[in-house]
């Protein structure tokens, strides 16, 4: 993603083909800023937080199996209070 960061104020979500852990593995090459990352369930429940995924990184993988990934500027997590376990809704 080489998009500048004071234009990324919006998220990308990603839908994966099945749920499972190292199918939705991320990597950061070629980014410019740290992101946060919320990986979800099926169902849209929240399995997986992480703040502040640094540019270059080679491997993120979430600790239970997700089928949604979303990535978001970084402090999304914070000002939006999202916690372990949250349902989301989005369409």
């Amino acid at each position: 993603m080489l998009e500048r960061k004071e234009n990324f104020d919006y998220a990308l979500v990603f839908l994966l083909p099945n749920e499972s852990r190292y199918g939705a593995s991320i990597h950061s090459l070629f980014m410019r800023f740290p992101i946060d990352v919320v990986f979800l369930d099926n169902g849209k429940k929240i399995v997986d937080l992480v703040k502040g995924f640094k540019p270059w990184s080679l491997n993120l993988t979430p600790k239970k199996p997700a089928g949604f990934i979303v990535e978001m500027r970084e402090g999304s997590i914070k000002k939006f209070r999202l916690e372990n376990g949250e349902k989301i809704s989005f369409s």
